[in-house]
């Protein structure tokens, strides 16, 4: 699906005749980062990037559910970016776009359960009740985001720790403030524990160790610009998705042969539009070049992987048509 097609996509799900909420059931929680950080896992040709950006404060509802979405994209960022001397973190605790897509999508639906619990519109997820009268939403979004995000990437909670006391402290109601973090635990806590043995805590196979890979036609090997030592996703089949009833329930069908007509047109295309337009000739348009730019940049140090770029469309989508609080969690957890 290109661009145009995926928001277009979005914004018919978040129109008002969708009752059912539904997930993408891709993604998956960590299976516990690597020891010997980033060139354990990407390789020696990855290097550190700038450190994410630190969104400003908020000073409405909508704004708080934007706000802890940048905290938990800016620490898949930060969790895919080389750990400096030091620094007490440890990299990749959801790496690559299976895990970081899992990791979003836990966090994004305590947050709209959350949120859910207390404006009501919409089927929960997980069953969580509604919230009482006078709950604090600022402090059900923070202590949904904030606990959700400390299960996924640990050796930040020091982060996710000071940015909730921070926003709890901007709450003067005592009473409204811990029911709010009665609702956001609640919320962090059902879905925690619907994907806990989801089959993501199996480790990435190691090629040549886990992954054997093969020279002939057709079979996958290492990319040989990257050199990344891992066979990323290759055991995501086995993860439990979180709407559909298994993972190969709308698989397409294999690739063509490499000797039939399909393959050979499928191969031409790729052929025609690869080129770098420099050294080779290409039939590629503007538009298609920015697009495969734009997606190029998957697994950068300090941006994440794709799910960053999904977010990056979806909040842009959701702004331009006014999303409320509800709708706006509600959009994040859909995509």
């Amino acid at each position: 699906m290109d661009r145009r097609a995926f928001l277009m996509a979005v914004a018919r799900l978040a129109g008002p005749g969708l009752a059912m909420l539904m997930f993408d059931p891709s993604g998956s929680a960590g299976a516990g980062g690597f020891d010997d950080g980033l060139r354990d896992a990407f390789g020696a040709r990855f290097h550190r990037r700038p450190g994410p950006r630190h969104s400003r404060r908020p000073q409405a509802a909508r704004s708080w559910v934007h706000h802890w979405n940048a905290i938990a994209i800016d620490a898949s960022g930060l969790d895919h970016t080389p750990v400096e001397t030091g620094e007490q973190r440890v990299f990749g605790e959801n790496l690559g776009p299976g895990r970081s897509s899992r990791a979003m999508a836990i966090t994004h639906i305590a947050t709209f359960d959350a949120v859910n619990a207390i404006v009501g519109g919409y089927r929960s997820y997980t069953g969580l009740d509604p919230a009482p009268d006078g709950t604090s939403m600022r402090a059900a979004i923070a202590q949904a985001a904030r606990d959700t995000l400390v299960e996924l990437f640990p050796s930040q909670r020091a982060s996710f720790d000071e940015q909730l006391e921070e926003d709890l402290g901007l709450i003067p109601d005592r009473s409204a403030r811990a029911k709010g973090i009665s609702v956001g635990k609640g919320a962090a806590a059902a879905i925690l524990a619907m994907r806990a043995g989801d089959g993501s805590q199996q480790p990435e196979p190691r090629i040549g160790v886990d992954f054997i890979t093969g020279n002939k036609p057709g079979q996958w090997r290492q990319d040989p610009v990257s050199q990344i030592p891992l066979a990323l996703g290759a055991r995501w089949g086995e993860v439990t998705p979180f709407v559909l009833r298994s993972a190969d329930q709308f698989r397409v069908p294999p690739p063509p042969s490499m000797g039939s007509v399909e393959y050979t047109a499928a191969f031409d295309e790729a052929k025609r539009l690869g080129g770098d337009g420099l050294v080779t000739p290409t039939e590629r348009t503007p538009e298609q070049t920015e697009t495969g730019i734009y997606w190029a940049y998957d697994g950068t140090p300090s941006l994440c992987a794709p799910p960053r770029l999904y977010n990056q469309i979806t909040v842009r989508i959701a702004d331009q048509m006014g999303s409320d609080v509800v709708e706006l969690a509600r959009l994040l957890a859909l995509v």
